[in-house]
């Protein structure tokens, strides 16, 4: 069945995915030939790769991403035969579908706005808290289709804004110079944990006859989620892109 794929393909990107991309963005020595000069991507602002994945800051953000994003596809890989047991019927659950799809366009937009415009890592916890809360609308939910469609559209934002939270912090707090390495780690560790997700929810149930449980233990991940963010420290001061002086040598770097 749908539960055995996703088991293939997160084994899949475990066992292919996360090596390939640690190989791909693995830091080569740049060497000096025949008086070249070096490339420009010296200068850029930031913190080593190998540094920032030691940080609290990196850590805290891949578990929140991970946890954040766990809810929004599990309810949706799961949200017909859940809804069922409240005598909600498939039509009303899909057009709520729709709503999360929607509304996760306008957590996309939200998200990176206000990223952007705040100088607070605090702010990322509000924006995430809308996934326990939404679950917690779900478990309370007896039949009401308002409840449905105002949970799915908090778990829509979240998944939007969980999208934009990543390259936003990560540039934030290590700037540029191992931006793409650190992205592409960061969605290689989140990547099992979405194509997990629905597949455990689903075998929780099975072993417990019931949603609650798997729905309670999404819910205690959320809020999880929504404390490493409250537990990210202040950003650091912005980053600043160090040109070389107008009389060097083309794509010769200055010391930072």
């Amino acid at each position: 069945g749908w539960e055995g794929a996703y088991y293939v393909i997160a084994i899949a990107i475990a066992v292919i995915g996360i090596p390939a991309v640690l190989w791909l963005v693995s830091e080569p020595t740049v060497a000096a030939a025949g008086g070249m000069p070096k490339t420009t991507d010296a200068i850029l602002p930031g913190v080593p790769f190998r540094k920032a994945i030691r940080t609290r800051a990196w850590i805290f953000i891949t578990l929140a991403l991970v946890f954040a994003a766990t809810a929004p596809i599990a309810m949706r890989q799961n949200a017909v035969d859940f809804y069922a047991q409240t005598g909600i019927d498939a039509a009303t659950v899909s057009l709520s579908l729709s709503v999360l799809f929607s509304t996760s366009i306008v957590g996309l937009l939200i998200g990176g706005t206000i990223l952007d415009r705040m100088s607070r890592p605090w702010i990322v916890a509000v924006l995430l808290a809308g996934a326990p809360v939404g679950l917690a609308l779900a478990l309370v939910n007896n039949g009401s289709a308002a409840l449905l469609y105002i949970s799915m559209a908090l778990l829509g934002i979240v998944a939007g804004v969980e999208s934009a939270l990543g390259p936003a912090l990560i540039a934030k707090y290590f700037g540029l110079k191992s931006f793409a390495a650190l992205q592409g780690l960061t969605l290689a560790i989140t990547s099992p944990a979405l194509a997990l997700s629905p597949y455990l929810v689903s075998a929780i149930k099975a072993g417990s006859g019931s949603y609650t449980v798997p729905l309670l233990v999404l819910a205690g991940i959320t809020m999880i989620a929504v404390i490493l963010t409250v537990l990210l420290p202040k950003y650091p001061a912005p980053w600043v892109l160090h040109m070389p002086p107008r009389d060097a040598a083309p794509g010769q770097a200055t010391a930072d």
